[in-house]
């Protein structure tokens, strides 16, 4: 079942697709020069591939994370950028043809670092969850004409990242977040209404770095998937009511940051994709129908990948991957088409990528990307030119 170009009108993208934020501190990188952009491997649906340079967005101070999404309900992709330096999110309304406005900062907690995208309240508009890592809470933006912060709650320690889907079987969104310190992660049960239940600790074995969250095994049940520190990632399969089987775990390369699930090799069932940092390469896991996966196939990227992303950059409708490089200030695309993948082609950021949406901001059905630059404080645009 192909993957179709994903399109801001109606869901969300997350540097946390669920996710969009690294763990460790901020700094402005090394100064080795980066990759030089290289043409495809092999020939794409387009015959032409590649980005462009578009315009740069001013945010906050260390700009950890970003998600995009249609917040406003004008039917344009807006972007909403995680601070965590001065506690605020920059929001940046989309206006349909590539560019975006600055709609002023929004009030979060302490050291927002990572922010997901869903609709929380059943009003038809996305709305956000924003992981506050020093204040120990999430913060709920609330969608509309004018975005609005309508409150917090308590979430565990240090809480690093976060994700959202139906985890108990009521078609109303929860909330997973990743938590920096102990063995577990923050499960808050949603309503329907935007309020949710106090968070309940899940053990996953070891320290959480990220989660994402997806129906793995297509019982209807949300399961867990979650990146720990030692290398690995655990599956928590849900068993109804928000209770989980055990963790099953897998090996990664060194120290996975971002984690994401997706359907990579066409085959009908998802597949989950980590970033590690480290050993500057990403897994990817092939899922089986029952919800196990079979052993990771390492791709190189750039150094220190922070974040990953997908969607269909080529025009072929096949999902490929964006992958933000902190250190050495580029994005690797891996076409999708391989085995599941290509090798890495690369792209020129600015300064301490640490997140990377991947959407169509145009309207031109070609998959563009918006990039969190911490080390300068902005947002930049590659703009897909693929014909």
């Amino acid at each position: 079942m192909p993957v179709h170009l994903h399109r801001f009108l109606s869901r969300a993208s997350s540097t946390a697709l669920a996710g969009s934020l690294a763990l460790t501190a901020v700094g402005c990188g090394d100064d080795e020069e980066p990759p030089p952009k290289k043409d495809p491997p092999v020939s794409t649906a387009c015959a032409e591939f590649g980005f462009d340079d578009g315009a740069s967005y001013e945010t906050g101070l260390s700009p950890y994370a970003s998600a995009g999404g249609d917040m406003d309900g004008d039917g344009k992709g807006d972007l909403l950028v995680a601070n965590h330096s001065d506690g605020t999110l920059t929001f940046l309304k989309g206006l349909g043809n590539g560019g975006f406005l600055a709609q002023g900062a929004l009030e979060a907690g302490d050291g927002p670092a990572a922010v997901s995208m869903g609709d929380l309240n059943g009003d038809g508009s996305l709305d956000a969850v924003v992981a506050n890592q020093l204040s120990d809470d999430i913060s709920v933006i609330f969608g509309g004409p004018v975005p609005s912060n309508v409150g917090s709650y308590s979430a565990g320690t240090q809480p690093i990242w976060v994700s959202t889907i139906d985890l108990d079987g009521d078609t109303d969104l929860d909330v997973v977040v990743a938590n920096g310190t102990g063995t577990s992660v923050g499960m808050l049960l949603g309503d329907g209404t935007g309020i949710f239940a106090p968070a309940v600790p899940i053990d996953v074995g070891g320290v959480p770095k990220s989660v994402a969250l997806a129906d793995f095994d297509k019982d209807g049940l949300g399961d867990i998937a979650v990146t720990r520190v030692g290398n690995i990632l655990a599956v928590l399969r849900g068993t109804g009511g928000g209770a989980f089987a055990e963790p099953v775990t897998y090996t990664t390369g060194t120290t996975p940051y971002s984690v994401i699930a997706g359907e990579f090799s066409r085959d009908g069932k998802l597949d989950i994709a980590v970033a590690n940092g480290e050993s500057n390469d990403i897994s990817v896991f092939l899922g089986a129908a029952d919800g196990t996966f079979a052993e990771g196939i390492r791709y190189a990227v750039g150094e220190d990948p922070k974040n990953i992303s997908a969607g269909d950059l080529n025009c072929d409708g096949v999902t490929d991957l964006a992958v933000a490089n902190y250190i050495t200030n580029t994005v690797s695309v891996l076409l999708g088409g391989g085995t599941p993948f290509q090798d890495a082609i690369h792209y020129t950021t600015k300064l301490g990528p640490r997140s990377v949406v991947v959407a169509d901001f145009n309207g031109d059905e070609r998959g563009d990307m918006a990039v969190t630059n911490a080390g300068d404080e902005t947002v930049s645009i590659l703009v897909n030119t693929s014909k």
